[in-house]
C-alpha cells in the first residue's frame, strides 16, 4: 500500500470514528429519553390509582382552586377527588428558617386516590399539624416517625409539626402535608392536578360526563383519562431531548463534511486509477456507484460502532441513575433507526459532487497523470 492510499484509509476510519462518536451520542441520549420516559410512567402508573386527572391548562393563574376538587368529590359518579397543591413554609434547620416547598393535600381522599409507598406512618396521621418526610430527607435531617420540625409561617407564625409518616415517593417529593394546616394563613393555595377515582359501578363515559359538567365551568381546567394524562406527563421531556438532539445532529454533520472531504481527496489521488478503468471499459454510472459505495460503507461502519457504544452508553448511564428513581432501562427502536437510516442517507447525499466528479474526468488527462 502506498503512502497515499495509507493516508486515504486512516483519513476513512477517522471519518468513521467521528460519524460513531455523533451517532452513538444521539443513539445513548435516546436511549436514556426513553428509559427516563418508561421510568416515569412506570412510577405515575404504580402510585396514581385514579380513572381520570384534571390539570390546569394555563400555569399563569396559579392553577386550580381547591374547591373545584370538592365539588367533583361530591358527584355521585366520583368515589373520591383529591387535589395535589403546593404551598410554601419555612423550617427551622440548625436553627436557621429554610425556605421548603409542601406538597399540600387531603389526605382523606388522597389515602383512596394514590399508592405511594409508606414506609413509616400512614395517612390517618397526617393532620393539621403533621407532616409526611420522603426516606432521604429523613436520612439526612436524622428525623424518625413522631420527630418534630418547627416551621414558620408567611405571617411569622409558628407550628410545631410532627413527623406523621416516612414515605418513598417520586410523585409527592420530600414533603408533604395536609391542606388544613395553611387554614388561618393568608396564603393561595391552589391544586396543580386533581386525581379522580370513579364510583363503583359507574361507566367511565358517565363518569367522565359528570366530571366535565363540572371542569366547564373552569376555563384552565383540563380533563383527561388516565391514559392519556400519563402520557402527556410523560410527553413533558420531548421538549427537552429535542433541542439536545438538534446540537447532537450537528457533530453528525460534520462528520458528513468529513466524508466529502475524504472522497474528494479520494478521487484526486486515484484520478489515473480511474482513468485506466474507464479505459478498459467502466462507465461513468459505474464510476459513479464505486463511490457511492465508499461512502456507504464508510457510513455503514460507523453506524454500527455509533450503534454498540451508544447502546452501551445509555445502559451505563440508566444503571449509574438507578438509585435516582431511575428504575427501566428501555430503548426506543424507531428513533434508533431514524438516525442510522439518517446518518447513511446523508452519507450517500455527501457522496454525490465526488461521484459526480470521478465520472466527469477526462480519461486521458487521468491517465497521464503521475
Amino acid at each position: 500500500v502506498g503512502g497515499e492510499e495509507f493516508l486515504l484509509v486512516v483519513l476513512a476510519v477517522d471519518v468513521a470514528e467521528a460519524l460513531a462518536i455523533g451517532l452513538a451520542l444521539l443513539i445513548g441520549i435516546s436511549t436514556l429519553g426513553a428509559s427516563v420516559k418508561t421510568s416515569i410512567r412506570a412510577a405515575i402508573g404504580e402510585q396514581f390509582t385514579g380513572d381520570f386527572a384534571v390539570s390546569t391548562s394555563d400555569q399563569g393563574f396559579g392553577g386550580l382552586p381547591p374547591r373545584l376538587a370538592d365539588e367533583i368529590d361530591a358527584l355521585p359518579e366520583v368515589e373520591a377527588a383529591a387535589g395535589i397543591g403546593i404551598g410554601l413554609i419555612n423550617l427551622i434547620e440548625d436553627g436557621e428558617p429554610a425556605g421548603k416547598t409542601v406538597i399540600t393535600v387531603d389526605a382523606t381522599r388522597a389515602a383512596k386516590v394514590f399508592d405511594i409507598e409508606i414506609l413509616e406512618g400512614g395517612w390517618d396521621r397526617l393532620d393539621s399539624s403533621g407532616i409526611f418526610v420522603s426516606e432521604d430527607k429523613a436520612e439526612r435531617d436524622g428525623l424518625a416517625l413522631g420527630s418534630t420540625v418547627e416551621a414558620v409561617f408567611q405571617d411569622r407564625s409558628t407550628r410545631t409539626l410532627t413527623v406523621a409518616g416516612i414515605i418513598d415517593s417520586d410523585l409527592f417529593g420530600n414533603l408533604v402535608v395536609d391542606r388544613t394546616l395553611f387554614e388561618g394563613q393568608q396564603t393561595d393555595l391552589f391544586d396543580l392536578q386533581i386525581a379522580v377515582i370513579s364510583a363503583e359501578g359507574t361507566a367511565a363515559a358517565d363518569a367522565e360526563a359528570a366530571i366535565r359538567s363540572v371542569t366547564d365551568g373552569y376555563p384552565t381546567a383540563e380533563l383527561q383519562p388516565r391514559d392519556e394524562f400519563i402520557d402527556d406527563q410523560v410527553s413533558q421531556i420531548d421538549g427537552f431531548l429535542n433541542f439536545i438532539y438538534a446540537l447532537l445532529l450537528i457533530s453528525v454533520f460534520i462528520a458528513v463534511l468529513g466524508i466529502v472531504i475524504t472522497l474528494l481527496l479520494s478521487v484526486y489521488e486515484r484520478r489515473r486509477e480511474l482513468g485506466l478503468v474507464r479505459a478498459v471499459g467502466m462507465t461513468r454510472p459505474q464510476v459513479r456507484s464505486s463511490v457511492r459505495l465508499e461512502a456507504f460503507i464508510t457510513a455503514l461502519l460507523g453506524s454500527l460502532f455509533g450503534l454498540v457504544l451508544g447502546l452501551s452508553l445509555g445502559w451505563v448511564v440508566v444503571q449509574a441513575l438507578r438509585d435516582e428513581g431511575l428504575t427501566d432501562f428501555d430503548v426506543s427502536i424507531g428513533t434508533i433507526g431514524i438516525f442510522v437510516a439518517l446518518a447513511i442517507g446523508l452519507a450517500l447525499l455527501a457522496a454525490w459532487y465526488p461521484a459526480w466528479r470521478a465520472a466527469r474526468a477526462d480519461i486521458l488527462d487521468a491517465i497521464a497523470t503521475t
